[in-house]
């Protein structure tokens, strides 16, 4: 299965930008999506978040949000094998 990354592009413009950058160098097999609302807008307007599988990602600051959907996809990569 390929995997998919939700993200909304208010989270983006607070600084993921260089996070997506190595998510995507890192998994090219993974789809990466910014979409314009993701219908969280209290937790985006907090934290930085990103869905995957339906289910949230929550971190305090880019480089946790990197670390945890790292492990995240990881985990689900590893699933099969």
């Amino acid at each position: 299965m390929i995997e998919e990354v939700f993200l909304c592009e208010n989270n983006i413009s607070k600084g993921l930008e260089p996070v997506i950058k190595k998510l995507e160098e890192r998994y090219p097999m993974v789809s990466f999506f910014i979409e314009p609302c993701l219908g969280q807008c209290s937790l985006c307007d907090k934290q930085f978040y990103a869905v995957i599988r339906a289910e949230n990602i929550i971190a305090e600051s880019p480089e946790q949000l990197y670390n945890r959907i790292d492990v995240k996809l990881e985990e689900l990569l590893n699933e099969g094998f």
